[in-house]
């Protein structure tokens, strides 16, 4: 790895999370991505229960920010994850009044 660029690795558990809990949480851990520049964040549910990841990827729906999520697998370094693109700063569509 080039030195010149290093390894920004965002990440954010969510073992025991409610939905309600989400819905505040994953808002300020990307905008907080996003002011740093990051664009690609991993999201771990970290659970074999399926509504944890259903709960996330509802609230991801709701993000203006999220330009897509995928389930992560080897690659991410585990299938209970989620891998979130964010929108860049001049991608964002104009909030409405």
């Amino acid at each position: 790895m080039d030195a010149k660029y290093p390894l920004i690795d965002a990440v954010l558990p969510l073992p025991d999370m409610r939905k309600r809990q989400m819905r505040r949480v994953v808002p300020e851990f990307l905008a907080s991505c996003r002011s740093r520049s990051i664009y690609e964040a991993r999201i771990v549910h970290g659970t074999t229960d399926p509504r944890t990841e259903r709960a996330l990827h509802d609230v991801l729906k709701d993000l203006p920010e999220v330009a897509c999520f995928r389930t992560g697998g080897a690659q991410a370094g585990t299938s209970r994850a989620t891998i979130v693109v964010l929108l860049g700063p001049d991608e964002l569509p104009p909030s409405t009044p």
